[in-house]
């Protein structure tokens, strides 16, 4: 029977073993949303990278596993996780619940310093919803602008589920292409007009100016994806 260790020392360990668990699912996460979809991973390559055993590599993709950006399929290999089109339906409808919420409490609590900080954000958002040259350009200045918007409410259980979320809307490869001049983006009240609505300290207002933005954002990415998947299919 091997000797019990000191407690002190199991907290250490504890400590230790939690701190790198944490650091490699980060380390994979940004890794994983840099792949295509269906990507393999494999084990032996990760831990080769991270310069670790495979065993925290293997717990890291087992936690992925459970946000939902990766997959293990039937021969137990590890895939970069596909989205379908009601995961597009489920976080849009996610997003817009929890933004609009939000929203509603930032408007009674929003600071002059704070309100120009969105507003600088919302123009360069709405700025590369017309001029972005790349889908990673356009989806920077989109997220930079939500993400503070979430953060300003103040709400960190809201901060932290539309963090984790982001990262699997980065799964979702769709082109920029005719994003300027879809017919879905005609009604978009953009990012300035959030902004103002935040402003003018209405909760309705926002809940409806935030509702309306994601939605048209969400019908976007689904026929996006329905015309990517004909075109696929037709191959």
């Amino acid at each position: 029977m091997l000797p019990a260790a000191p407690i002190s020392k199991l907290k250490s360990h504890r400590t230790k073993t939690s701190i790198l668990f944490r650091e490699v699912c980060e380390r994979l996460r940004h890794h994983v949303t840099s792949l295509e979809p269906g990507a393999k991973l494999s084990e032996i390559t990760l831990s080769e990278q991270l310069g670790i055993s495979r065993t925290p590599v293997r717990e890291a993709l087992i936690q992925l596993s459970n946000e939902g950006l990766v997959q293990f399929r039937g021969n137990g290999r590890c895939h970069v996780a596909t989205l379908t089109k009601q995961d597009i339906i489920e976080m849009s409808d996610v997003r817009i619940g929890l933004e609009a919420t939000a929203a509603r409490s930032l408007a009674q609590t929003i600071q002059p310093d704070q309100l120009a900080e969105l507003q600088k954000l919302a123009l360069a958002a709405d700025r590369a919803e017309r001029q972005a040259r790349s889908r990673a350009e356009w989806d920077s200045a989109e997220e930079a602008f939500h993400q503070r918007l979430v953060e300003l409410a103040g709400n960190s259980r809201i901060t932290e589920l539309l963090q984790r979320q982001g990262l699997l809307e980065r799964l979702l490869t769709l082109p920029l292409a005719n994003w300027r001049h879809s017919a879905e983006t005609k009604n978009d009240p953009g990012h300035k007009l959030i902004v103002e609505a935040i402003a003018s300290g209405d909760p309705e207002t926002c809940d409806r100016v935030v509702r309306a933005h994601i939605e048209i954002r969400k019908q976007w990415l689904i026929n996006t994806f329905e015309q990517m998947k004909r075109a696929a299919d037709q191959q």
